[in-house]
């Protein structure tokens, strides 16, 4: 035993009847479909028209409800607030792209320690880091010093 592990000679594993005769067994079963399918009186293609009709009014019934829900939620507002809505969404956007903008800027370049000037180190991003990466749309890596405990971010846009 010890001569045939040192020389990397392997014992056969013995396969179960499925995985060795997968293919045979394949083969067979859909010859025998085949045969059931011929002597069979099936209309297949009634039975595929039936579901895939039953599947299409369903969701065109799904969709028309959540249309009219969505129809019935704005018919409660007038123009002017949905107008308003829209003017302060894109507002809040303007707003996040600048301060995204500014936030990539000035943590883009990040080589050394600011403070000792020694190399830097990868470290796991916290989880508020992960967050701010989410929102502002840009990649986010956290370092560490090797010499002192300063600690920094480097913001690049996707």
């Amino acid at each position: 035993m010890n001569i045939n592990k040192r020389k990397g000679i392997k014992k056969e594993k013995h396969k179960s009847f499925l995985k060795e005769y997968n293919y045979e067994l394949t083969a067979v079963s859909l010859i025998l479909l085949g045969i059931f399918l011929l002597v069979e009186n099936l209309e297949i293609k009634y039975y595929i028209y039936i579901f895939l009709q039953k599947i299409f009014f369903s969701l065109i019934f799904i969709l028309s409800k959540i249309f009219n829900a969505f129809v019935i939620i704005i018919k409660q507002f007038e123009t002017s607030d949905i107008v308003g809505i829209a003017l302060t969404l894109i507002g809040f956007y303007m707003l996040l792209k600048i301060w995204r903008d500014r936030e990539v800027s000035r943590n883009s370049y990040l080589q050394n320690c600011p403070e000792c000037g020694g190399n830097l180190r990868r470290i796991p991003r916290t989880s508020k880091q992960k967050v701010s990466g989410i929102i502002f749309g840009s990649k986010i890596k956290h370092y560490s010093c090797n010499i002192c405990d300063y600690k920094g971010i480097k913001m690049s846009k996707k």
